[in-house]
């Protein structure tokens, strides 16, 4: 059997819009994740999100926080997470 190697993710437009308009309504506060329960904190002022539970969040999730998120000028911490 062949394994296929597995394309890395690219952020769809509407994506990045969805995080924009959530960095837009979220002030200096906590997203929950509902679907995994991690928890980010948003630090408007350094343009930070700071991930301080992870919950049941898997790596590629976060990866993808990561990579939208940055799309609007803002830094993930950590920026990986172990498998």
């Amino acid at each position: 059997m062949a394994f296929r190697k597995r394309r890395a993710w690219k952020p769809r437009k509407i994506d990045i819009e969805w995080v924009g308009e959530l960095i837009r309504l979220m002030s200096n506060g906590t997203w929950i994740v509902p679907a995994s329960g991690a928890i980010y904190q948003f630090d408007h002022d350094t343009k930070t999100l700071t991930l301080s539970h992870r919950g049941n969040q898997s790596a590629e999730n976060h990866s993808r926080n990561v990579v939208c998120f940055a799309a609007h000028g803002w830094k993930v911490v950590p920026d990986t997470l172990p498998e």
